[in-house]
């Protein structure tokens, strides 16, 4: 009898080790994270995650049905007959604990930076990561807290700054456009599908750099004689 209540203590942690099973998915901004419910591929199963310390469900999917419980205007989440949960273009937003009938998923989103150099006065043009399509919000680093500039959605765009020059615009391609950068505008630009740095170079200096270059090129040519070939003529006496 004792051999059988140890048996059944032992099966019961092993159950209890299944369910409580955490498997921890990284993945890149902008990419696509697949998170699996544990060893569970058929049935019937609630995807959940912890939102502002409550848990929300996302979806419920069974014998290839999925039934959402949140707005998805970009159609971001979906699950197919395995069960997983498919998240489309992660963000920092994304990370976070998801729960399912099989197990818990922590789910890292690792930063992906990008680098753009441009010069004073012209136009920088900020790429989203891979994202060309959906809704994105473009914000920066400004005194140490992050500010909204504008969000892009169907060609359309909202501006969250006063932007009396019509510095800052989005196109379809969801890109933020910069006219007539500066040096103030240098710094780091979060989207949903990646991070940008921005470095402005200055104007002057590169215009300096350049015909610096020009005249040691000039000085150097002209310090160059030229070589001269002598032909001597020989006389002939008649």
């Amino acid at each position: 009898m004792e051999r059988v209540g140890f048996f059944c203590l032992m099966l019961c942690g092993y159950l209890h080790m299944i369910s409580s099973e955490t498997l921890h998915v990284r993945q890149k901004e902008g990419n696509i994270a697949v998170l699996h419910c544990g060893r569970l591929t058929n049935g019937k199963v609630t995807w959940s995650r912890d939102t502002n310390g409550q848990r929300v469900d996302i979806l419920t999917t069974h014998d290839g049905e999925t039934t959402k419980h949140i707005a998805d205007p970009d159609r971001r989440y979906s699950s197919g007959a395995n069960l997983a949960l498919t998240i489309f273009r992660v963000s920092q937003s994304d990370a976070g604990r998801y729960y399912c009938s099989g197990a818990t998923v922590e789910l890292s989103v690792t930063e992906q930076t990008l680098h753009v150099r441009q010069k004073e006065g012209n136009i920088a043009v900020l790429h989203c990561g891979r994202l060309t399509k959906g809704k994105v919000t473009w914000s920066r680093d400004t005194n140490g807290q992050r500010v909204d500039i504008l969000t892009t959605h169907d060609g359309k765009t909202t501006k969250h700054i006063a932007d009396p020059h019509r510095r800052y615009s989005a196109g379809a391609n969801l890109a933020l456009s910069i006219f007539r950068v500066s040096q103030s505008d240098a710094g780091r630009y979060y989207c949903s599908g990646a991070t940008v740095e921005l470095s402005v170079t200055d104007r002057l200096k590169s215009m300096t750099t350049t015909s610096t270059a020009t005249t040691t090129t000039t000085n150097r040519r002209s310090t160059e004689a030229p070589e001269t070939e002598t032909t001597t003529q020989g006389s002939y006496d008649s």
